[in-house]
């Protein structure tokens, strides 16, 4: 890694990812969107769920489904041990570099495949297998979002090496052959047999297991597309081959299509697939941009530091500071936990009460609650002592207009204005309609529209009271 340095010249910053077969990964449903209140809550969420304690986790998530309309959230935990993390620092800083961002394979392989537009609309069940020289990673997908995730810890090396042994060939020579030439072109008949048994064999393994998950989704979805990536997609014709074997569309995702997309400009001509996750993990996605596995050592060593410069002072001192941290902090996280909380109750109250439209804030419910009191208060003025009397006679014509009995009318409710009365209710037909309408030709209100629907609970029957009545 040292060797590689000089040749970087310059770079803007430094991401690496962590292979699967060292994460623990679990999926969760929270009734909250947006990644900072996430972020705070999955250690709680997720610490019954690790092997081991809290205290010796990494851990960050993905979202993979955000509905705003429920506010809620599927989301994508990934712990990792953290001297697990800290290893995979010391490889980059024995070689003096500085690592910006730790990253999964298969989460930046998940991005890239939501990026690419040929896949978007991909309304199924869908599977990516990476494949590469020592283990393979399957993802599943259901209707674009990722569910599951699994590790075999068996690649191509193990496969060319069961040939090699069952043929007595030279492993390394043989990997070079299959790549170079696919498995129709090797030396012999009986060879190429083998090779296409044991990559039949491994094929299955894999079908086994997406299988498996396919059934624990529990949807009527069928798999509609298997994705293949990593080193055995240079194989030459393996796409036919998996497709045979698997029973489903395969397509290879390869690296030298990504970085020749039109939109990433790069001097390289020919890159091998065994580079795709790395691609994948250097370009930008929304999906992965806040995941980020260095973040937690990034705040172990600023608190390091932090605390060097605090033993500076007297241990008297550092008591002290500490003490009122620590009580500010768990102060002020009381009182916003219970501001959140009354928050909550007033506006749930006010809702409850003014029947709100959708509000999330307590300045947008008391906004809302003014309103209607003006509106109510508006109303209840109409009340006054000038005109409560013109009301009840309004009401009073109007029971002597309509027979109840043979209409069969339903109101649910009246609402009376300065000039209009609005009927809000229902009759069992049509035949009462053309009753009730014949019976709404009072003579303190104006001729009315033909009443089209016996059905007006949501656009109401209006009648204009005659302004001559004198009343």
């Amino acid at each position: 890694m040292k060797a590689l340095k000089p040749k970087l010249m310059y770079y803007d910053s430094l991401n690496a990812n962590i292979t699967s077969s060292n994460v623990i990964f679990k999926e969760l449903s929270l009734p909250i969107i947006g990644q900072k209140k996430i972020k705070m809550i999955i250690p709680f969420e997720v610490e019954s769920l690790l092997p081991f304690t809290l205290d010796q986790a990494v851990i960050d998530c993905i979202v993979t489904k955000e509905d705003t309309k429920e506010k809620s959230s599927d989301i994508l935990v990934a712990a990792v041990k953290k001297d697990v993390v800290e290893q995979f620092i010391k490889l980059f800083t024995a070689a003096d570099f500085n690592v910006d961002k730790i990253t999964i394979d298969i989460f930046e392989l998940y991005a890239l495949y939501k990026s690419i537009p040929k896949y978007k609309n991909i309304d199924s069940i869908a599977a990516l297998v990476d494949v590469e020289f020592n283990s393979t990673k399957i993802a599943i997908l259901l209707n674009n979002q990722l569910k599951y995730i699994r590790v075999i810890s068996k690649g191509l090396v193990n496969i060319i090496k069961q040939i090699a042994n069952n043929n007595q060939k030279d492993p390394n020579e043989l990997m070079q052959n299959i790549l170079n030439f696919g498995l129709n072109n090797l030396e012999t008949e009986s060879l190429k047999q083998s090779a296409k048994d044991a990559f039949n064999e491994f094929f299955q393994e894999i079908k086994f297991t997406i299988l498996a998950f396919v059934n624990k989704l529990k949807t009527q979805e069928n798999l509609k597309l298997i994705l293949l990536t990593g080193s055995i997609t240079d194989i030459p014709s393996i796409t036919e081959f998996a497709e045979n074997t698997f029973g489903t569309e395969c397509h290879v995702l390869e690296a030298k299509k990504i970085i020749h997309n039109g939109k990433i400009h790069s001097k390289i001509s020919s890159i091998s697939n065994h580079s795709l996750i790395s691609i994948a993990t250097a370009l930008p996605s929304p999906i992965t941009d806040d995941f980020n596995l260095y973040v937690e050592h990034q705040a172990k060593v600023e608190s390091k530091t932090l605390t060097y410069q605090i033993l500076a002072l007297s241990v008297l001192t550092l008591i002290l500071l500490f003490t009122l941290s620590g009580y500010s902090y768990w102060r002020v996280r009381g009182i916003k936990k219970i501001t959140a909380q009354t928050e909550k109750q007033a506006i749930n109250a006010l809702n409850k009460t003014f029947k709100l439209k959708k509000v999330t804030t307590l300045v947008e419910a008391n906004k809302q609650a003014l309103k209607e009191l003006k509106k109510q208060e508006t109303a209840w003025k109409q009340l006054s002592l000038t005109n409560r009397y013109s009301f009840l006679k309004y009401l009073s014509e109007l029971s002597k207009c309509i027979n109840f009995k043979q209409t069969q009318l339903s109101l649910t409710s009246i609402e009376i204005k300065e000039d209009t009365i609005k009927l809000f209710g229902a009759v069992p037909e049509y035949k009462q309609v053309t009753e009730l309408q014949n019976q709404l030709q009072c003579p303190i209100f104006k001729p009315i529209p033909k009443i089209q629907h016996f059905n007006f609970k949501s656009e109401p029957i209006v009648l204009t009271i005659k302004t001559d009545e004198g009343i």
